[in-house]
């Protein structure tokens, strides 16, 4: 169970996911959407989704995203596919499919969402940066020639990588091989998203890095 907000009068919207022992639902695994009213005392379903997925691949998978804005638009990520839920209408809209780790990163809070497009995992000029909490995508660009991909965040400071072109292979296995020539550090509250860092690699290239 995941409490997403509660209100002055004592009313609740929670998450319950996994496998489904009780209820309508009974012998099914997904995730449901829940709105409890403090004034009525009553519980009412807003929305179920369900997944073929094992509960704990459910678990690490919706601890990458879920966030509920001011408007009431609950975001998270299920299926490798990312909803937005209006707690209002309850209208469920699809606002990304095929989601593959190497495509996304999430901030600590999960305010910020950044990714690329999947069919553009190794070839992508373009990152979308989201605000979740406002709606207002910013797209993060490099100069010509340099492919970008996000890959974590320290905090709500954004990371990527950018490779040259020239330097995205394929291997002898036949995976590709995103070879980064430096990163950068973002400041995501900013409006105009001011580099706070850039690291060059000075010998050799950047295949991964780790967070701490």
């Amino acid at each position: 169970i995941h409490i997403i907000k509660v209100d002055e009068a004592g009313s609740v919207d929670f998450v319950v996911y996994g496998y489904m022992n009780r209820g309508v639902h009974e012998g099914q695994v997904g995730i449901g959407v829940y709105h409890y009213d403090g004034i009525a005392q009553t519980i009412e379903e807003e929305i179920f989704i369900s997944s073929k997925k094992s509960y704990d691949a459910l678990e690490a998978e919706l601890g990458e995203l879920m966030y509920i804005n001011e408007q009431k638009i609950l975001y998270l990520m299920m299926n490798e596919t990312v909803y937005e839920i209006d707690l209002t209408t309850y209208d469920v809209t699809v606002m990304l499919e095929n989601v593959k780790k190497e495509t996304y990163a999430v901030s600590e809070s999960c305010r910020f969402f950044a990714w690329i497009s999947n069919e553009e995992s190794y070839n992508s000029t373009i990152i979308h940066l989201e605000d979740l909490k406002t709606g207002i995508t910013y797209e993060v660009k490099e100069g010509e020639g340099m492919y970008l991909r996000p890959l974590e965040f320290s905090g709500e400071d954004f990371i990527y990588g950018i490779a040259k072109a020239e330097n995205v292979k394929t291997d002898i296995t036949g995976n590709m091989f995103f070879p980064m020539s430096s990163l950068k550090i973002m400041n995501t509250y900013e409006e105009q998203k001011e580099i706070i860092k850039t690291y060059s690699a000075m010998n050799g290239l950047i295949e991964e890095i780790t967070v701490v």
